[in-house]
This record gives structure tokens, C-alpha cells and sequence, in this order.
């Protein structure tokens, strides 16, 4: 028999809580399993093993080792390509997964950025196409907004702030100007698809093994990952959560229970984090026999913070 354990960002969405719409499979096993909550929220990247991840050290310092590139430079920030869409006076983000770059042009929009700002010491790297990241010598924003927790909404409030603010705002908005006119930018409003209109500045501390509780993986014990409902989450989208949960809970979560429940699996475990906030439940097969412990809605649950927004 093996243990199973399902990791799934978005698991609780950031969607008002009468338009979610019920999860028969999920909802049994919430009941069932041993739950721990914790908050606030980690992005998957914080929970993936990673032996880069130790403390005090960052996403970005992390993947600009992974790169090969972290002797480059001192400091290190991501810096992600992302979509400005403007309403009114508000410039709403949205972020890379919804500009399905295309290596080659990632390639072409580094190689500007770093032509223009190597005099300032500046050196931009693509750690994967939709993941940048920066290096300098200089210290680098103190930003610790992901574009994740912001998308769909304005970015007002939240662009680089502390020692040196004043800055790196001016180079936000020079990168704007950059990339505007830029040939990848120009083929891309040709076909009508969304042009990365600025770079996203934004870092976190990577927990490594200090994260948060029932969330301990490891490389030899890894988990299947599933990232249907992180985005419908991230943006507020009731109807692509719902119709991706729906889909997840009939595929995914009801046969794991089924395997559970005919000795199949040994035990089982599913991980929520990002959405409003972090989740383990653990199950065995002898949880089944708890029968007063009946399924209730998501956000009924004791543990389940409100919706707020970022």
C-alpha cells in the first residue's frame, strides 16, 4: 500500500462564499480527516521541496542558484512579465499565465532589458518563461506583494516602497516605456493577444523547513500536484472554480477516497494553500467509520477564514 498526497493551490478560493458550489468528495473528507489550518496564505512555490530553501533565504535567491546565476549578483527580486489592462484611472495586473509567452520571446525582451539597464548594474534573467528574475548590487524594492495576491485588481498601493522607492518606481515606469514599442509587443497587439506591458517587481522568504503545519514533503515522498482551480481563485472567478472543483472533485478526490476505502492506499492527504489560506487534511481508512462526523459546506467549516481581499 502507498500514501497519497494530493497538493492543490486555491483549495479555499477567494470567491464569496454562496458561489461555491458543493464538493460531495471534498466534503466528506474535510469531515472525516484530520484538519490544521493555518494562515496567512503561502504560494506553492513556498511549499514545493526545494534543496536551495533554507532560512532567511528567498524565492529569488533560490532560483537564481537553480539558474546558476546567483554568484551574478548580491541582491535578487523576481521581476514577472505582466499585463497592465487600464480601467479608468486604475491600471488593474494580471499576471504571466495569462500572456502565454513563448520562449523566444522571452529570450528577445531579456536581451532589451539587459542592453538598457547593464550601466546601472542591473541583470535580468528568465528562470523559466514566465518567472524573471533581477539581480543588482544595489539593494532591490522592498515589495513583498506576488502578483498572484493582486491580480484582477488595482495595483495602486502597492508598487515598490522604503529605501530607495522613489527610484525604482521611475524604472517601473521606464520599463513601461521600454517595452512598449518593443518588436515582441508590436507582433503581439498584431494578434490581438496582451502584451506584457511592465515587469513586476516581488519577493518572499522561502520557509524551507518551516512550513506551515502538515505540510512536510520531501523528494521521496512527493505529492501530485493539481492547479486547476489556482487561478479561477486568484481572480475571483466563481464560474471557472466551480466548473474546475466540480470536475476535480469527481476525478481526483472521490477515486483517492474509493482506493482509501478499499485498502488501495494507505493513507491520504490533501494540501490547500494560496486561496484564503493554508490546509492539511489527513486520512486513513478507519476515518470512515467516524459517522458523526457529517460532511458540511466549504465554507462552513471551523477554520475557514472570511473573504478579503488583499
Amino acid at each position: 500500500m502507498r500514501a497519497l498526497t494530493l497538493l492543490i493551490p486555491g483549495l479555499i478560493p477567494l470567491i464569496p462564499d454562496e458561489h461555491i458550489t458543493a464538493l460531495p468528495q471534498l466534503a466528506l473528507a474535510l469531515a472525516r480527516g484530520t484538519r490544521q489550518w493555518s494562515h496567512p496564505p503561502c504560494l506553492l512555490e513556498q511549499i514545493l521541496p526545494d534543496p536551495d530553501a533554507v532560512a532567511g533565504r528567498t524565492l529569488a535567491h533560490c532560483a537564481a542558484l537553480r539558474a546558476g546565476v546567483a554568484d551574478q549578483a548580491l541582491h535578487w527580486c523576481r521581476a514577472d512579465p505582466v499585463h497592465f489592462q487600464v480601467e479608468g484611472d486604475a491600471l488593474i495586473l494580471l499576471e504571466s499565465s495569462v500572456l502565454h509567452l513563448q520562449p523566444q520571446e522571452t529570450a528577445s525582451l531579456i536581451q532589451t532589458l539587459n542592453q538598457h539597464f547593464n550601466p546601472d548594474g542591473l541583470l535580468f534573467q528568465a528562470s523559466s518563461t514566465n518567472a524573471w528574475l533581477l539581480g543588482s548590487a544595489d539593494p532591490l524594492p522592498e515589495q513583498s506583494t506576488p502578483p498572484l495576491w493582486r491580480v484582477g485588481r488595482n495595483i495602486d498601493g502597492h508598487l515598490p516602497e522604503g529605501s530607495g522607492a522613489s527610484r525604482w518606481r521611475a524604472r517601473f515606469n521606464e520599463i513601461q516605456m521600454l517595452l512598449h514599442e518593443h518588436p515582441v509587443n508590436q507582433a503581439r497587439q498584431q494578434r490581438r493577444e496582451r502584451t506584457i506591458s511592465g515587469l513586476w517587481f516581488w519577493n518572499l522568504e522561502h520557509p524551507g523547513a518551516a512550513r506551515p503545519p502538515g505540510f512536510h514533503l520531501t523528494a521521496e515522498c512527493p505529492a501530485q500536484i493539481h492547479e486547476t482551480l489556482r487561478w479561477a481563485s486568484a481572480y475571483g472567478d466563481a464560474q471557472d472554480w466551480n466548473h474546475a472543483a466540480a470536475q476535480l472533485d469527481r476525478e481526483i478526490i472521490g477515486p483517492a477516497l474509493a482506493a482509501l476505502r478499499q485498502g488501495t492506499l494507505s493513507q491520504l492527504r490533501l494540501l490547500g494553500t494560496e486561496g484564503r489560506c493554508n490546509l492539511s487534511v489527513q486520512l486513513s481508512r478507519q476515518d470512515f467509520w467516524k459517522f458523526w462526523r457529517r460532511p458540511r459546506a466549504l465554507a462552513a467549516l471551523p477554520g475557514v477564514p472570511p473573504l478579503t481581499h488583499r
